[in-house]
C-alpha cells in the first residue's frame, strides 16, 4: 500500500466513524458499489479526483485534505464556524432515501447547533412542498430537521415520509392513546386518527427544528 492510498484510507474510515455510518450507507450515498468504497478504505484502490470532490462534500471536509495533499482537516477560516447539513441521502428505517425536496441553500453556525443541542450528523434541510400548514409554513419554506427526533411524547411538528412524499404535519398523542395527524388547513388536508400500531408503522423522519422563510 502507497503512503498515499494509507492516509487517504485512514481519513476516509475517520469521516465515516465520525458520521457514525456504515461503510454500505456511504457506498450508497455516493451511488457507488460498497466493494468500491471498501477498497478505498483498505487502500487497495484510490477514489478519482472527482470522486474526492464528492467525497469532501458528503463528509463536509476539504479535497485537499482527504486526498492527502495537506494537513487542514477544517474548512477555510471563513467557513469553519459553519456546517451544511444537506446529505444526498437520508436513512429512514435502516433505509437509504434521496429526497426530492432536500435543500442546500443554508448553513448554520456550530454555536448554533450546539446551543440548540442538536447533532450536526443529524440535521437535514428540505422545502415545503404544499400549503397543508399555511400559514404557519408556506410553500418552499426551508426547514430543518432534527432525525433524532422522530418519536412522539408531545404534539409537535413532524416531517414525514408518505408514498416517495415528504409530508409536514402536527402528531398529537391524544388521551385515549391514540394519536391525530393534523395539518393547519384541516378544510383542505382532513385530519387522520392512528392507533399506537399504526403509529409505530409510520416513517417519521424527524421533528422540525427550524423554519425559516423568505420575504
Amino acid at each position: 500500500m502507497s503512503d498515499i492510498k494509507f492516509l487517504i484510507a485512514k481519513r476516509l474510515r475517520q469521516c465515516r466513524t465520525e458520521k457514525q455510518w456504515t461503510a454500505e450507507e456511504t457506498a450508497k450515498s455516493l451511488n457507488i458499489l460498497p466493494s468500491r468504497y471498501s477498497n478505498w478504505e483498505q487502500g487497495l484502490r484510490a477514489p478519482k479526483h472527482s470522486q474526492i470532490l464528492d467525497l469532501a462534500k458528503l463528509f463536509n471536509k476539504p479535497a485537499a485534505w482527504l486526498a492527502g495533499f495537506n494537513e487542514l482537516e477544517e474548512q477555510a477560516a471563513e467557513t469553519i464556524q459553519f456546517v451544511s447539513v444537506n446529505p444526498p441521502t437520508i436513512c429512514v428505517d435502516d433505509t437509504r432515501l434521496t429526497l426530492e425536496c432536500m435543500s442546500d441553500n443554508m448553513a448554520f453556525n456550530l454555536n448554533y447547533i450546539k446551543q440548540r443541542g442538536l447533532n450536526k450528523n443529524k440535521l437535514i434541510t428540505i422545502l415545503a412542498t404544499d400549503d397543508s400548514m399555511a400559514s404557519l409554513i408556506n410553500t418552499g419554506n426551508e426547514l430543518l430537521i432534527d432525525q433524532s427526533k422522530n418519536t412522539v411524547k408531545i404534539a409537535d411538528i413532524f416531517a414525514i415520509l408518505v408514498n416517495s412524499q415528504v409530508w409536514i404535519r402536527w402528531i398529537r398523542p391524544e388521551i385515549d392513546n391514540s394519536f391525530t395527524i393534523t395539518a393547519e388547513d384541516s378544510e383542505h388536508f382532513p385530519d387522520i386518527k392512528l392507533t399506537r400500531e399504526e403509529l409505530s408503522e409510520l416513517k417519521i423522519i424527524g421533528r422540525v427544528a427550524r423554519i425559516s422563510k423568505d420575504r
